[in-house]
């Protein structure tokens, strides 16, 4: 056999004329009029008009009117049975910056208080060389913030805050890749491909692409299993008449129904014992950034191969347990110091399916009318996009397409739950990390077979899904937009205080959300007031601020905690003013800086 790769294909080939001049002219000009009328938009956004819908209550109309021309775009584009690879990709590609990118055009600062807490992480190791286990859980995994301090430096900026805020398009392109070799691993259809990642960015509302270790982890996860799947996928035998390595039981029920699972295996390139060494080196090396930086992925990591090797779908049988080890040495050496004292936080949740489910759930439908529909929006959209899938999925079962491989990765991330709520995140992250495989299977409704032109009724089928897809994803993901965005004004005043404050001063917010603890993070002390605040328990404010061991205490607050208060706890607008100045009431507190969006409060002499 040659050395050259050789691509070996289960599906007939087949020759399509390609699209029309006039149909593919008209594809393009309705891209380009869409970008257009999108940008001109885009300076109309006005953030003083927003409500508790967050983004999509002051949205223009040409807004809806660009997407609308790019829905109509697409929809014309897989009219053929010949997809149009450049004309989808950039339909695709204005897509994300359409869903992706408007909060960057228009906001003034990085959105997500967490980030600004990144942004500090990423500071702390610029200035110090080192990361710092003990000051905080995440620096135990601090793979992601060393890679960001080192490209921080090297482009010679700096903060990450310069360019966090386009995070989200960037990740976001990134996965365009790997998910791109996946879905064409599964199928030769180029529309049933582009449909799904089309599908793909419509529904990932989930928030988890912004400038974090998940957002990176995430894609080196996409990574790992597009290799897996492309090129260990277990259909080696089957395409080559090679016998290969049982993978998993050989006798009993599972090896009866491994073998009835895999009786249409998935298109193989088969490569040479040397390439195979260079991927399975690559897919190490990737999970090891991946342990290097992030908690939960690994886990999920682990599961998904595991259930692939046990259903003979991943012939590398050993590299489950090469991953595990991974995990266990990295836990049992680098962590010692979270460990101690906080073993709970990774074991505690095991099996507590019932806790997690409160903790995702129940626990969130609360806060503003307004708050509580956008809750409800976010379920109703994941049932949709799961039930879309299991129909295509039973679509493409009925045409003989069985899809092994992607049911058993579309059902793996539920078993997280038997793991851990991860803060009260467990669900969410399921949903990422089964959101591709669902959004194939989904695809699949619409392109059960390959081969023919779509019809009318299925055009109009594919504009209307994803006209409801498109409304649902400005809700869904950009609901909590009041509290998320930032502005220079809050900015300012943190700024300000980071000037005067001395190291070891304590920091006070009244409710999460602020732009803070992203300088100088172990120098300072930040702490939460929300009990005291929401009970209105001045003195208990009063005596942690008043607390000797430290220098100073300011208490900072801003628009983005009252957003929090009117978003989370359903306070009526101006409660939390009224709150404010019950506390300058006192005549405890003093005002040491103030503008439109924030206030710095500090205990007067006579309070000390």
């Amino acid at each position: 056999m040659s050395n050259r790769t050789l691509t070996i294909n289960h599906l007939p080939s087949r020759s399509f004329a390609g699209p029309s001049l006039p149909a593919l002219s008209l594809q393009v000009l309705l891209i380009i009029g869409a970008s257009i009328l999108w940008m001109v938009s885009v300076p109309t956004v006005d953030y003083g008009q927003m409500d508790d819908l967050g983004l999509i209550s002051i949205l223009p109309p040409a807004m809806f009117v660009a997407l609308g021309l790019l829905v109509v775009s697409f929809c014309l584009a897989l009219r053929r049975a010949e997809a149009n690879g450049p004309v989808l990709a950039g339909q695709v590609i204005v897509l994300i910056i359409m869903l992706y990118g408007i909060t960057a055009m228009v906001e003034e600062q990085s959105r997500f208080g967490v980030t600004w807490l990144h942004a500090g992480f990423t500071e702390h190791i610029m200035r110090t060389g080192t990361v710092a286990p003990n000051l905080e859980a995440r620096f135990n995994w601090p793979g992601f913030f060393v890679m960001s301090a080192v490209m921080v430096e090297f482009a010679g900026l700096e903060s990450i805050l310069g360019f966090a805020g386009w995070a989200a398009v960037i990740f976001n392109f990134l996965y365009l890749i790997p998910l791109y070799v996946m879905f064409d691993a599964i199928t030769k259809d180029k529309r049933l491909v582009w449909m799904a990642l089309w599908l793909f960015y419509l529904t990932n509302w989930v928030g988890q692409d912004y400038y974090s270790p998940q957002a990176l982890s995430f894609f080196f996860s996409l990574v790992i299993l597009s290799i897996v799947i492309r090129w260990f996928n277990g259909s080696m035998e089957a395409a080559t008449g090679d016998p290969q390595p049982a993978n998993g039981p050989t006798t009993g029920p599972i090896a009866r129904l491994t073998q009835w699972m895999n009786r249409e295996p998935l298109p193989l390139i088969v490569s040479t014992p040397f390439q195979r060494v260079g991927l399975v080196s690559i897919i190490v090396v990737i999970f090891a950034v991946i342990v290097f930086s992030h908690q939960l992925t690994p886990q999920y990591e682990i599961l998904a191969i595991s259930a692939l090797v046990v259903f003979r779908r991943c012939t590398l049988r050993s590299l489950p347990f090469i991953m595990a080890a991974m995990v266990a040495a990295w836990l049992s050496f680098m962590t010692i110091d979270f460990l101690v004292g906080h073993s709970s936080a990774i074991t505690g949740g095991v099996g507590q399916v019932g806790q997690t489910v409160t903790a995702n759930v129940t626990e969130r439908l609360s806060g503003s009318p307004e708050h509580v529909f956008v809750i409800q929006m976010r379920m109703v959209m994941t049932v949709l996009i799961w039930v879309l899938a299991f129909l295509g999925g039973l679509r493409r079962l009925w045409t003989g397409h069985w899809d092994i491989t992607y049911g058993i990765l579309a059902a793996v991330p539920f078993s997280l739950l038997l793991l851990q709520s991860y803060g009260g995140e467990a669900i969410l992250r399921i949903y990422f990390f089964a959101l591709p495989f669902m959004a194939f299977f989904a695809a699949g409704l619409f392109f059960a077979s390959s081969g023919a032109s779509m019809s009318w009724r299925t055009t109009i089928l594919v504009g209307l899904t994803s006209t409801v897809l498109l409304g649902g994803f400005y809700v869904t993901r950009y609901g909590n937009e009041r509290m998320d965005y930032k502005t220079n004004a809050e900015v300012a005043a943190m700024d300000y205080v980071y000037e005067v404050a001395e190291p070891g001063s304590q920091f006070f917010v009244t409710l999460q959300g602020s732009a803070w603890r992203y300088q100088d993070y172990e120098q300072y002390r930040y702490r939460s007031i929300k009990g005291a605040f929401s009970e209105g328990d001045i003195e208990d404010i009063l005596w942690r601020m008043k607390d000797p061991k430290y220098p100073a205490s300011y208490l900072i607050l801003t628009r983005s905690q009252e957003a929090h208060a009117e978003l989370f706890l359903g306070w009526p607008p101006g409660e939390w003013d009224q709150r404010v100045d019950d506390l300058k009431a006192t005549g405890k507190f003093e005002t040491l800086f103030a503008n439109e969006d924030a206030e710095v409060l500090v205990l007067t002499e006579e309070a000390r």
